[in-house]
C-alpha cells in the first residue's frame, strides 16, 4: 500500500511539473505580444530554464543522498510555488524571466530525487515497471500541458493560468508531506567528495554505454520534434494542428514507457531495449518513404516518442540495477550524472534538427536519424556483454525478502 501511495505521489508531482513546463509553448505567442518580445526571446527564456534543470541534476542527487529525498522534493515544490507566484505577478519581461528561471531551478531540484526513490520502493523484479510508470508521467504531463494551458489561457488569460498552476503546487506540497522517507543517507563523505564520486560510475561499462545510447536517443527524439512545426508550416497547417500532432506523440511516449517497463521485468532489459529501438528505426524509415498526410504522419511520428519514453526508462533501470548492487547510498548522484549527460542530447537536438532540416529537408533528416538509431542499436550489444559479467550475475535480496536474479531474461 505504501509503495502504491509513493508511486502516486511521485506521478502526481512529476505530471504537474512537466505540464507547467510545457505550458509556455502553446501560449508563447500571447507572451510575446504581452511583453513586446520576439518568439526567439520567449524560446531563450524557456531554454535557459531547462539548462538550469540539467545543471542541477547531479547536485540535487548528491544532496538527496545526504539529506534525504523527501526533503529535497519538498524544497523543490516550495521553490516552484514561489516561481509561479512571481510569474503570475509579472508585468514585464524581466520579472517573468526571473520567475521562469526559478522554475528551472525547482525542476532541477525535483527530478533526480524523485527517480532516486524508485529503487527504494521496488524490488529488482518490478523495478522496470515502476520506473516506466514514473517516467510516463513526464510524457502524459507534457501532453496535458499543451491542452490545459491553451484552454486556461483562452478562457482566463495567461496570468490566471499560472495562478491556477501555483494553487495546484500548494496541493502538491500537502500531498508530498505524506511521502515516506526512503533509503539510507550517505553521510560518510563530504558533499564535495560525493559530487566528485558521482562521475566514477562512468567507469562501469554498462553505465557509460547506457549514458551514451540514452543521450543519442534523447537527441533523436528532440531532433525530430523540432522539425514538426516547420513540416506543418510547409504543408500550410496552422499552429493548432501542430499542437494536435504532438498529442499522439506524448501519449505513445507515456503508455509505451509502462508497457516496455513490464517487458523489461519479464523478459530482460536488453530484449526490451532491442524491441523499442527497432520500432523507433521503423518509424523514422517510414517517415522517409511515406508521402505526407497529417493523420498518417502523426500516427507514425508518435512512435518516435519511444526514444524519449521506454528507452530512457529502461536505461534508468539498467543504471539503477548497477548502482543498487554496488552502493545504494549513491543512487541520487549516479542518476544525476545520467540526467546531466542527457542534457547534451536536449541541447544538440534542436540545433542540429534545424540545421539538417534547412540543409536536407525533413525526409532525409528522418533517415539520418534512423542511421544514428541503428548505431545506437549496435552499441546495445556492449551492454549485453557487460550484463554477463560476474558482478551482474549475483543475487540480491529484494524489498520483499526474496532472492532475485538481477540479470533475469538477459542470458
Amino acid at each position: 500500500m505504501n509503495e502504491k501511495r509513493t508511486i502516486g505521489i511521485l506521478y502526481y508531482n512529476i505530471f504537474w511539473l512537466f505540464c507547467i513546463m510545457m505550458s509556455i509553448f502553446p501560449i508563447a505567442q500571447v507572451l510575446s505580444e504581452e511583453f513586446g518580445i520576439t518568439a526567439g526571446l520567449v524560446g531563450s527564456i524557456a531554454g535557459v530554464s531547462s539548462l538550469l534543470m540539467t545543471l542541477l541534476a547531479i547536485p540535487s542527487g548528491v544532496l538527496a543522498d545526504r539529506y534525504g529525498k523527501k526533503k529535497m522534493i519538498l524544497i523543490a515544490i516550495i521553490v516552484t510555488i514561489l516561481s509561479l507566484v512571481v510569474v503570475t505577478l509579472s508585468r514585464d519581461v524581466l520579472m517573468f524571466t526571473i520567475g521562469w528561471t526559478l522554475f528551472g531551478i525547482s525542476r532541477g531540484l525535483m527530478i533526480t530525487p524523485s527517480f532516486a526513490i524508485v529503487p527504494d520502493i521496488s524490488s529488482p523484479k518490478e523495478r522496470g515497471k515502476v520506473m516506466g510508470i514514473v517516467t510516463s508521467s513526464i510524457a502524459i504531463g507534457s501532453a496535458a500541458g499543451y491542452i490545459i494551458s491553451g484552454f486556461l489561457c483562452s478562457s482566463f488569460g495567461w496570468s490566471t493560468t499560472f495562478a491556477i498552476f501555483s494553487a495546484i503546487q500548494v496541493l502538491s506540497l500537502l500531498v508530498t508531506l505524506k511521502l515516506k522517507n526512503t533509503g539510507e543517507r550517505n553521510t560518510s563523505i563530504t558533499i564535495g567528495k560525493a559530487f566528485v564520486n558521482s562521475f566514477k560510475w562512468l567507469k562501469y561499462k554498462e553505465v557509460s554505454i547506457s549514458c551514451i545510447i540514452a543521450t543519442g536517443y534523447l537527441f533523436i527524439g528532440v531532433y525530430a520534434v523540432i522539425m514538426v512545426p516547420f513540416i506543418a508550416d510547409a504543408h500550410d497547417y496552422s499552429l493548432v494542428y501542430v499542437s494536435l500532432m504532438f498529442i499522439p506523440l506524448e501519449i505513445v511516449t507515456g503508455i509505451s514507457a509502462v508497457v516496455f517497463g513490464n517487458i523489461s521485468d519479464k523478459f530482460g532489459r536488453i530484449r526490451a531495449l532491442v524491441i523499442a529501438q527497432f520500432l523507433i528505426i521503423a518509424a523514422l524509415v517510414l517517415l522517409y518513404f511515406l508521402p505526407f498526410d497529417i493523420i498518417t504522419f502523426s500516427i507514425v511520428f508518435a512512435f518516435v516518442g519511444i526514444a524519449r519514453g521506454p528507452v530512457l526508462a529502461i536505461f534508468n533501470t539498467v543504471i539503477t540495477d548497477t548502482v543498487m548492487q554496488k552502493n545504494p547510498k549513491e543512487i541520487g548522484a549516479a542518476l544525476g550524472t545520467f540526467r546531466t549527460l542527457q542534457g547534451v542530447g536536449v541541447a544538440l537536438g534542436p540545433i542540429l534538427g534545424g540545421v539538417f532540416y534547412e540543409a536536407f529537408g525533413y525526409k532525409l533528416s528522418f533517415l539520418l536519424g534512423a542511421v544514428l538509431a541503428v548505431a545506437m542499436l549496435l552499441l546495445t550489444a556492449v551492454i549485453r556483454s557487460a550484463n554477463k559479467a560476474p558482478v551482474m550475475r549475483h543475487f540480491e535480496k529484494s524489498d520483499m525478502g526474496q532472492k532475485v536474479d538481477l540479470n533475469h531474461g538477459d542470458r
